[in-house]
C-alpha cells in the first residue's frame, strides 16, 4: 500500500486571481500552501521513497493542486509565449505531472493529466475524505499538530494539521 505524508511548509497569505484556464474557472486567490509530498512508488520497496515540492491554492469557490515544479515549467512557457524566449535549463523537472481542481460551487472534482502530447481529463463529484483523528502530536514549524489518517481511493493517507491554521482542503 502506497504510503503519502503531507508536512506543510509554509503558509502565505495572498489576494489575486486564480483561473483555471481549462474550464474558464476564476476565483480570488486567498491561500498558497507549498510542502513536500512523500511518496512510495513500490509498496515492496520502502527504501525508495520520492519527493515532490506541491502547491495547494485555495480561493473562495476553487482550489488547485499540483506540483510546484509544474506551476514553474506553465510560468515560464507563459513568458515565452509572450517574449519568445527563455531559458529553461534552471527549470527543476516535474515527477508529479497531474492537477487536481475542486470546483466547491458544483461540488466536482476535475483531474487534469498529459502522457506525451495527450491531454486527459475527467471529473467527478466531490467525495469527503473520512478521517480518523489519532492520539499524536508533534511540532511542525511552531506549530502543535496531531495526526491524521485514512484510506481514500485505495491509498492510505497521513496528515498532520492544526487547529491554528483553519482550512480543510
Amino acid at each position: 500500500m502506497k504510503i503519502i505524508k503531507l508536512f506543510l511548509i509554509f503558509l502565505i497569505s495572498l489576494t489575486s486571481n486564480l483561473s483555471f484556464s481549462q474550464n474558464n474557472l476564476i476565483d480570488t486567490l486567498n491561500y498558497e500552501i507549498i510542502y513536500n509530498y512523500q511518496y512510495q512508488i513500490n509498496v515492496e520497496d520502502s527504501l525508495n521513497i520520492q519527493t515532490e515540492r506541491m502547491v495547494l491554492k485555495i480561493g473562495y469557490n476553487l482550489s488547485e493542486y499540483s506540483s510546484f515544479n509544474r506551476t514553474l515549467i506553465n510560468e515560464k512557457l507563459k513568458e515565452m509565449s509572450l517574449s519568445g524566449n527563455v531559458d529553461m535549463r534552471n527549470v527543476p523537472k516535474a515527477k508529479i505531472l497531474y492537477k487536481v481542481v475542486k470546483d466547491y460551487k458544483n461540488n466536482e472534482m476535475l483531474f487534469f493529466n498529459s502522457f506525451g502530447t495527450t491531454k486527459l481529463f475527467f471529473s467527478e463529484p466531490l467525495n469527503q475524505i473520512s478521517w480518523t483523528l489519532i492520539n499524536e502530536e508533534k511540532e511542525i514549524l511552531g506549530y502543535k499538530c496531531k495526526k491524521a489518517i485514512a484510506n481514500f481511493l485505495g491509498r492510505e493517507y497521513t496528515a498532520w494539521y492544526s487547529i491554528d491554521i483553519s482550512l480543510s482542503d
